[in-house]
């Protein structure tokens, strides 16, 4: 089994590359499109806790670009140098812990408020209370 192909290059000559140049580039290709999955993700969250989930992914896709894969994210343009990827690479890292913290003290909110209003707080019987009250302020009956 060969270890390089041979393919056409941009000036008509032939490239050599490597089999494994060719296998690393295409699972890198994966996790840049689940990479891009991801920031749409983080665009359109449904609630907080989704939007939290959703940047949690982000981050460790980014972290896995930039430290696995050594890519250099956008708008960058120019590859980093090692510095510059360690700093980067920390950073994402802080956020990433950072988020983790806040998904810890946010997920039981919702929970919260309804032990503490008795289940009338969310969840179904909290929605129709709201609408009646509200329905009543506007002074429409439903």
């Amino acid at each position: 089994m060969p270890r390089k192909i041979v393919t056409d290059g941009e000036d008509g000559g032939s490239v050599e590359v490597a089999l494994e140049q060719v296998a690393a580039e295409a699972e890198a290709l994966s996790v840049v499109a689940e990479w891009r999955r991801a920031l749409r993700a983080v665009k359109n969250p449904l609630h907080i806790l989704a939007w939290l989930g959703a940047t949690q992914r982000l981050l460790r896709l980014k972290i896995q670009l930039i430290d696995d894969r050594r890519l250099t994210l956008p708008p960058d343009t120019a590859p980093w140098d090692d510095v510059r990827r360690d700093n980067e690479l920390h950073l994402r890292e802080h956020r990433l812990r950072e988020l983790g913290r806040q998904r810890l003290w946010t997920e039981p909110l919702p929970w919260a408020g309804r032990v503490v209003t008795l289940g009338r707080f969310g969840g179904e019987e909290g929605r129709r209370t709201g609408a009646r009250d509200e329905a009543r302020v506007r002074g429409t009956t439903r």
